[in-house]
């Protein structure tokens, strides 16, 4: 089951529902954060984090990008809330059975485990689920968008840009580095975020 993200045109999909403008803003840094990936009114979100989840939930994502998974964690706890509001919010074991159907739906071998975060991200589709299957779905859907947006978020630059609405865009190229590999040799592959990644001088998000 495809969900559209906060009425897009495109769709981030995970399995059966797990979820996964472009003016940009000024970059947020997470200033007296090291390891954090995100900052989200005071809720850090740290690096190590963002990879389990990757690592957890990459293979159900659709688009299983940095910038879309951060998104997805930037943008959970109003999905949670305001579902539990309504009165369809979705529990942990609601999350788990999600996670379990989406690994049985994807061959995954055994059982497989997943962390606190990744349930969480899983907790945050199956409610937004909920919200979307509400009878006054529109009015829902146009809450939840005007909650993330309110939100105080900052991003690490590495791992992508705050754009309008606080969503998550693909982090910039930094066209200053030069690069020493030879002409025509194919690219090393990108580290994995850490905790002890260097966080960048703050600057204001308008």
């Amino acid at each position: 089951m495809a969900v559209q993200w906060r009425g897009r045109s495109t769709t981030r999909v995970v399995g059966a529902g797990l979820v996964g403008v472009v003016a940009l803003g000024a970059l947020g840094a997470c200033s007296g954060r090291p390891g954090a990936a995100a900052v989200v009114d005071g809720r850090t979100i740290s690096t190590s984090e963002l990879h389990t989840v990757i690592t957890e939930l990459g293979p159900y994502f659709q688009d299983g990008s940095t910038n879309g998974v951060l998104e997805a964690m930037v943008e959970e706890r109003p999905m949670i809330d305001l579902a539990a509001e309504k009165g369809v919010g979705a529990s942990d074991e609601d999350a788990q059975k999600l996670l379990d159907q989406v690994a049985k739906q994807a061959g995954t071998p055994g059982t497989p485990t997943f962390s606190p975060a990744s349930v969480e991200v899983a907790r945050a589709s199956a409610s937004l689920s909920n919200l979307q299957n509400l009878s006054d779905s529109d009015a829902a859907m146009a809450e939840l968008t005007k909650r993330i947006a309110a939100q105080d978020v900052t991003v690490n630059p590495r791992f992508g840009s705050l754009g309008k609405g606080n969503a998550i865009e693909p982090a910039l190229a930094r066209p200053w580095f030069v690069s020493s590999r030879p002409a025509g040799s194919s690219p090393a592959p990108s580290p994995a975020p850490t905790d002890d990644s260097v966080t960048p001088a703050p600057t204001s998000t308008p």
